[in-house]
């Protein structure tokens, strides 16, 4: 049997990402449901995993604790050259203390790489563990027992210590730093040495929950998101029709302005040619001294004049369609 463990991820056939504001109202979020529960998932991968051993250190030194042994080995030659005597150039790794951690991390790491993972240290002391397993990455510690772990690195190097237990920590996913499962020399009589095999299945085991913790997230966050769209659509409807009550509303008050504008210049219109008719009767009447011609000229003028204030005329009283009401 394979030691190659199939598990979490994309071996669910589900895509974790987020979805545009418009799928989401499109359909309602759906829960990813698992064939397997937590328990059986462990017994698959504990079915695969039967054993695991310390191997031989230095010679069988995982890649990455290699890298970091070479590091360490530069550093000692720099450092016995130098005349100075600098904190970053001390080599990290010359006591049974931090060699006893390497060992631990070195067996964890080749059996996880043995089963498919991907184990990898974001620094060169080798405190900032994680594995990938699928697509969740789990992040771990081996550090003194006699510390709080701390997922967070300059919290981590700060409480550093060198006593001789030491603890394996297993942190949960997400932003919390909270610890998932851990284990110390000591608890139970033994040393972690001896637990090998249970913490490796546990790094494998965790990937796995966190996955479905993230499913579980995306999935609630979903709903609340989707929550939150359709109330910002109904404020949205809200004030659109809000809105267009007070654009239809503008116009009718428009409207009554312009028409009362219009009753305004038809009196004014109106005024004027009666104006004319009683000067016209007078010139009639020989109340008025002054010639046809000026006074047919005046009354041309006055026409034209009346007429440019009469809205009926201009047919500037059909003006109210500028206002549209579409």
């Amino acid at each position: 049997m394979s030691d190659i463990v199939k598990i979490g991820g994309f071996q669910h056939g589900f895509n974790l990402y987020h979805r545009t504001d418009e799928d989401i109202l499109a359909t309602d979020p759906t829960p990813y449901i698992f064939e397997e529960s937590i328990e059986e998932v462990k017994a698959g991968v504990e079915a695969r995993i039967k054993s695991v051993t310390m191997p031989k250190f230095p010679e069988k030194a995982h890649r990455i604790i290699r890298k970091i042994l070479e590091k360490d080995g530069e550093r000692r030659k720099k450092h016995l050259k130098s005349p100075y005597s600098y904190m970053f150039d001390e080599q990290k790794f010359n006591n049974p203390f931090e060699i006893r951690r390497l060992k631990i991390i070195n067996a964890v790491f080749t059996a996880l790489e043995r089963a498919g993972m991907k184990p990898n240290i974001r620094d060169q002391n080798a405190h900032e563990l994680s594995v990938q397993v699928n697509n969740a990455s789990v992040e771990i510690s081996l550090e003194s027992a006699s510390v709080k772990p701390e997922r967070i690195r300059s919290q981590r190097h700060k409480t550093r210590s060198t006593n001789g237990r030491l603890r394996l920590s297993i942190f949960c996913g997400g932003m919390t730093g909270d610890v998932r499962q851990s284990w110390a020399d000591g608890e139970d009589g033994g040393r972690l040495e001896e637990h090998l095999r249970e913490m490796v299945i546990a790094v494998i085991v965790a990937g796995e929950v966190q996955y479905r913790e993230t499913c579980q997230w995306l999935y609630e966050d979903e709903i609340a998101r989707k929550k939150n769209l359709v109330a910002e659509a109904k404020r949205n409807k809200e004030e659109a029709e809000r809105k267009e009550i007070e654009r239809r509303a503008a116009i009718e008050k428009s409207r009554l302005t312009r028409l009362l504008d219009d009753v305004r210049a038809m009196r004014e219109a109106t005024d004027i040619r009666e104006f004319a008719e009683t000067v016209l009767a007078l010139w009639k009447e020989g109340n008025i001294e002054t010639s046809s011609e000026e006074i047919m000229r005046w009354l041309d003028w006055v026409k034209v004049q009346a007429d440019k204030v009469d809205p009926i005329k201009s047919r500037r009283f059909l003006d109210y369609t500028l206002d549209s009401d579409k």
